[in-house]
């Protein structure tokens, strides 16, 4: 029988800034509502991980004052510009800032605006992703989907003891932003392997799109969370974006969406699953058209006619 293999898988949301909890809880980190980690017998500082982030972050995504225009600086989980940048924010690119504890003293690390940052008031933080070549520096369309085989002491660069609590943020300095990193961590001690495919290319609105999830020395019953994105919970039956899959004894698994036929023209939605850091997406076809009115239009054939004389 497989050993358990540790796997979860979280959401770092627009208002999950590491400037905000920094300076407004800098010390009582029960108030800290970003995603975390917790060292256990299970997943020690030394278990090696593949650790995987899916998405994009939009760190200007409001009305500028000055002249009413958007400049969007959307970046990927290294803090890399992505495609929608602009205002001198090249897609390849990046943007570097000192970190510092709360008391103002700075660290000797920095990181990208926009990047995923992993760590706790006591130790400080880090980038889990460097902005490099990998990771799209340079590139004209750098990847949104990122990952690294790591351990968490190698990551942070200490010791970390059983019943330390880590934290995933990204850097910024408020949280006016839009868009998430999927962040997932896979125990790869027994060399555990996932993957994900969409048993369709499309999908009519109303019916239910299926993908199939493999594993690989991942045990049975082992529950492995999923997300969706590309949709709303309004389109979906349950209005629920996350779920479970739980892996059988063949090792596969399946996931089955449900969606709703909403009844409005908005055009093709691509509808993607991210479980354990795998992800596969299908296009969700608009089935909803709108009746059209018949309309109606009057021209002249000529200009001017000739006035008829009275007899």
């Amino acid at each position: 029988m497989a050993t358990p293999t540790f796997i979860q898988q979280v959401s770092v949301e627009n208002a999950n800034t590491y400037w905000s909890y920094w300076y407004v809880n800098p010390t009582n980190w029960s108030n800290w509502g970003s995603p975390r980690i917790t060292l256990t017998s299970t997943l020690t500082g030394n278990t090696p991980l593949k650790i995987t982030a899916v998405g994009s972050i939009n760190t200007d995504a409001y009305v500028h004052e000055n002249d009413g225009q958007l400049y969007p600086k959307i970046t990927n989980a290294a803090g890399i510009y992505v495609a929608g940048s602009s205002n001198g924010n090249n897609p390849g690119t990046t943007t570097r800032v000192p970190l510092n504890l709360p008391n103002g003293t700075l660290l000797n690390t920095s990181a990208s605006w926009g990047a995923l940052l992993i760590g706790n008031p006591e130790i400080g933080w880090t980038s889990v992703f460097n902005a490099n070549l990998d990771n799209g520096l340079g590139s004209t369309n750098p990847p949104t989907n990122l990952s690294i085989s790591t351990s968490l002491n190698t990551l942070i660069g200490r010791t970390l003891p059983s019943g330390t609590v880590l934290f995933l943020t990204y850097n910024d300095n408020d949280n006016s932003n839009t868009g998430s990193y999927t962040v997932s961590l896979l125990d790869t001690t027994n060399n555990s392997t996932l993957s994900l495919v969409s048993m369709a290319t499309s999908v009519n609105e109303g019916a239910t799109s299926s993908f199939t999830l493999t594993t690989t020395n991942v045990a049975s019953g082992t529950s492995i969370p999923f997300t969706l994105s590309g949709i709303s919970a309004a389109d979906v039956l349950g209005g629920s974006l996350t779920g479970n899959a739980i892996v059988s004894s063949s090792g596969a698994a399946t996931i089955s969406v449900t969606l709703l036929n909403d009844s409005l023209t908005e055009g093709s939605e691509t509808l993607t699953v991210t479980a354990g850091g795998a992800t596969a997406s299908t296009v969700i076809n608009d089935t909803s058209k709108e009746s059209l009115l018949p309309t109606y239009s009057l021209k002249t054939i000529t200009n001017r006619v000739n006035e008829s004389p009275v007899s």
